[in-house]
């Protein structure tokens, strides 16, 4: 719907306005909670420059067991989007958390 459409719209442009994180850590606790595909769809629209806090949230939560499964559905998710930095995947420490799990 509209509303929701302008509700993403409005965290993503505050998201972009401002280098504080814990919108972004909100937001993935929330996905955690909800597995909700709105928040998801969120997450996948970050710019590269917020790539790095949100793959640090998301490692926290691979270590994480009651967390893990729905870091690691993320994490699969945008790797499906194929965003332009999910290349830097493979240089941080979540890619070898992952590899553990």
């Amino acid at each position: 719907t509209d509303t929701v459409k302008d509700i993403k719209n409005a965290i993503l442009e505050n998201l972009s306005s401002t280098k504080e994180t814990w919108l972004i850590h909100l937001l993935v606790d929330y996905y955690f909670q909800t597995q909700s595909t709105n928040v998801l769809e969120i997450l996948a629209d970050l710019q590269e420059s917020q790539a790095k806090v949100l793959m640090e949230k998301l490692h926290d939560g691979v270590k994480v067991a009651g967390t893990r499964l729905s870091a690691l559905q993320l994490v699969l998710y945008l790797v499906y989007k194929e965003l332009p930095w999910c290349h830097k995947l493979v240089e941080m420490p979540l890619f070898s958390s992952i590899l553990k799990c």
